[in-house]
């Protein structure tokens, strides 16, 4: 699992390098997803959804996103969890 801060651009711009690295060293049947993290925090955004959403290989999976200490967007990644 690939996480970044919505609210800091510089964790999301190496994101393409490390799916690069997984896509070439990781075993074909390890589950792989991508996760912005802080979406509580949309006031100080600086990664777009649609920046995280083109930058996802088509085979990972993609939740939305979420926000780890407050518990938010829970119903949105129990949702995508029956939508792979």
């Amino acid at each position: 699992m690939l996480v970044y801060d919505i609210t800091n651009e510089k964790s999301f711009e190496n994101i393409q390098n490390w799916i690069r690295n997984i896509e070439e060293h990781a075993s074909p049947d390890v589950e792989k997803m991508i996760l912005g993290n802080k979406c509580d925090m949309n006031h100080k955004r600086q990664v777009s959804r649609e920046q995280g959403e083109k930058v996802r290989p088509s085979r990972w999976r993609w939740p939305p996103e979420g926000s780890l200490p407050m518990g938010t967007c829970l119903q949105e990644r129990e949702a995508w969890g029956h939508h792979q």
